[in-house]
């Protein structure tokens, strides 16, 4: 049992890795450029899409998972090609509120759609019991990572 359990954790985290890569691919990137007839540096993409509405710099960069400062420079080259406004929070004097102008939401709602149906086509021949199934089991999965700490090791290198 010890065994099958080590084999199917190797499994998991060989897959997360290859998921991990292929979303982080450059090649990636740019079919979807070329599919959206989007021409965005990939940072610069992950950001126009992780903004939602009207938000803080800092909870853009949580949202697109990137630190502060890279935020603030994809936002940058993003305010420079007029696909996002910034503007100064109404409360907070030294904040900055981000929010996709007209052209900025038309190019994320084209390449979510793009990535939208890409991901259907994938799951199009699967059950619809293996895709709730998945869909459970990726949200049980996230949510265990998000909250289980990583445990130190007594090994230094």
């Amino acid at each position: 049992m010890a065994r099958a359990q080590t084999t199917s954790h190797s499994v998991i985290a060989a897959s997360l890795r290859r998921l991990q890569r292929l979303r982080a691919s450059k090649q990636v990137h740019k079919a979807l450029s070329l599919a959206s007839s989007v021409d965005l540096p990939q940072q610069a993409t992950e950001v126009l899409l992780a903004l939602d509405d009207r938000m803080s710099l800092a909870d853009l960069a949580r949202a697109a998972h990137m630190d502060t400062g890279a935020t603030s420079r994809q936002v940058s080259l993003l305010e420079d090609l007029h696909l996002v406004r910034k503007e100064q929070h109404p409360d907070n004097a030294s904040a900055i509120l981000v929010s996709r102008t007209t052209r900025g939401s038309s190019l994320a709602v084209r390449m979510v759609k793009i990535r939208d149906r890409h991901l259907t086509s994938v799951l199009d021949e699967w059950s619809r019991d293996d895709k709730e199934r998945l869909a459970d089991l990726l949200e049980r999965l996230l949510r265990d990572l998000e909250k289980t700490p990583y445990q130190s090791t007594s090994q230094r290198t």
